[in-house]
């Protein structure tokens, strides 16, 4: 793939996160079976690639991109599944209709020139890096994270349910900490680790890792805490594992830009 098609493909993929994990609302999702929620999600995502391209005479990228994701999201509404893998599959399969728009692009119109490009130089594409680099760390890898762990989530839940009737007790709901507590500590920590290795800082975020792996370790010895304590280690573990991923990925594709 040419320095063209990866500038194509950059903007696609943010205008992407930018439809489906920003401007997508709740509601959206729950209610994307009728045909007018469907039509505007993707109508979005079908402006949106138009516009952070750049390049009017593509009529191309709005049309395609409307049809295949209102088709792929049709799909995915269906299967009423809402499994990390089904997650993961669906993004997969609208990064598939991304990429291939980027290779044939620049083969069917191989002098045309973003206006973007022509305002703003190089820098445009790194703004546009940065700004998916942003919304995968906070965003996405909040979604990601979560879905990944509600296995385990229902596991302790099952324990502590136990455990109050066995006992004779109920769970203090003091105990259980803020309702959005764990999702904006792990955006932050995702945030700091992004922050870090664009700044070449990269070893402190070992620090990170060992502040809350000793902030938890009272709860791992302690038996009756020890299935909260390796959630939240292993909700932890994959998020700074997300984080670091994107975040030397940005890294690496700023220079090439």
């Amino acid at each position: 793939m040419n320095l063209g098609s990866i500038h194509i493909l950059v903007c696609l993929l943010t205008a992407h996160l930018i439809a489906d994990f920003l401007m997508q609302t709740e509601n959206d999702i729950n209610r994307k079976e009728t045909f007018k929620v469907l039509l505007k999600h993707s109508s979005i995502h079908a402006a949106l690639a138009y516009l952070l391209v750049g390049v009017l005479s593509w009529w191309e990228i709005p049309l395609s991109i409307l049809i295949s994701h209102a088709l792929i999201d049709r799909m995915k509404a269906r299967s009423k599944n809402k499994s990390v893998l089904v997650f993961v599959i669906d993004q997969l399969a609208h990064i598939f209709i991304l990429t291939l728009l980027a290779f044939l692009l620049p083969v069917l119109y191989s002098q045309e020139t973003s206006f973007w490009a022509l305002w703003l130089g190089s820098n445009y594409y790194q703004i546009i890096i940065l700004a998916a680099g942003v919304i995968l760390v906070t965003r996405v890898g909040g979604i990601f994270i979560g879905m990944a762990t509600t296995p385990y989530l229902r596991q302790l839940e099952i324990s502590r349910q136990q455990n109050g009737i066995n006992s004779g007790h109920t769970i203090d709901p003091l105990s259980r900490g803020f309702d959005n507590g764990g999702y904006v500590i792990g955006l932050l920590e995702r945030s700091m680790i992004l922050l870090l290795v664009l700044f070449n800082q990269a070893a402190a975020i070992g620090i990170l890792i060992a502040a809350k792996s000793l902030f938890r370790f009272g709860e791992i010895k302690d038996r009756a805490n020890r299935m909260e304590a390796e959630y939240i280690l292993i909700g932890t573990m994959m998020s700074f594992l997300f984080a670091l991923v994107v975040s030397f990925a940005v890294q690496r594709l700023l220079p090439l830009m």
